[in-house]
């Protein structure tokens, strides 16, 4: 989970491991999408979304579709319903306004709660600052 303070190091060092592993089986790019996210880097965001645009994990999907809504994208129906594709359960989650219990796990089961409650935890903010989004995507959900 992201946490209050000084996110820069952090995000410095999940770049020298993008460098180092550019294919990224540790899934770095989801933690660094949510740091992006978070500080409104946009324009590093846009670059590592255009970098994994074969991503199709609810991380990247979702950080699209709230990037798309807040540009007025065309496609933006269509990028949100992939998002809710990938994890339909984040929508509700998001709907919910706070930050969410973690699951006891020692794993994130792909589509399933716990990887919603995950990407909810750690992206909350940015939807909750963007007016709108979250109606817009819980209505393109139902």
């Amino acid at each position: 989970m992201i946490k209050s303070g000084n996110f820069y190091p952090a995000i410095a060092h999940c770049r020298e491991m993008l460098q180092l592993n550019p294919n990224d089986n540790q899934g770095i790019r989801h933690l660094l999408t949510s740091y992006y996210l978070e500080l409104e880097i946009v324009d590093d965001l846009a670059l590592i979304l255009d970098d994994y645009s074969g991503d199709t994990s609810p991380y990247l999907q979702y950080t699209r579709a709230l990037l798309a809504y807040r540009h007025s994208t065309p496609d933006a129906d269509d990028i949100a319903k992939a998002a809710i594709d990938s994890n339909r359960h984040i929508p509700s989650l998001l709907s919910k306004c706070r930050m969410l219990t973690k699951s006891n796990r020692e794993y994130i089961t792909l589509g399933e709660m716990d990887e919603a409650i995950d990407y909810v935890n750690n992206n909350i903010k940015p939807w909750l600052r963007t007016s709108g989004a979250i109606e817009w995507l819980s209505k393109i959900a139902q």
